[in-house]
């Protein structure tokens, strides 16, 4: 699991983001009860401007674990998210109960 977890980032950070959904996809399948492959692929998924994608990958990423809301809020991936409301509700942990 790891290792596709570093496989995404150095993809993404190359600005190879097609290759980097691949994997991160790849990783959603089979390990979907990590949140920090879900982010990635949501992270992934914003970047292209895949935005309904995105949001359905990244509540999965804030279902399994809160605290990857804070981490949307400021990732750079999501600035095309901003003006979302479905991404604001996402991010809005203190609207979620916990």
């Amino acid at each position: 699991m790891a290792s596709l977890h570093a496989c995404v980032l150095y993809l993404l950070s190359r600005h190879r983001q097609q290759e980097a959904l691949i994997y991160a996809q790849l990783g959603t399948d089979k390990y979907p009860q990590d949140p920090h492959l879900w982010f990635y692929k949501a992270s992934t998924l914003a970047v292209l401007n895949q935005f309904e994608e995105a949001l359905s990958a990244l509540a999965m990423a804030v279902e399994l674990e809160p605290a990857m809301a804070s981490r949307a809020r400021s990732n750079p991936c999501f600035a095309g998210l901003r003006k979302s409301e479905q991404f604001m509700d996402l991010i809005t942990v203190s609207g979620r109960g916990w």
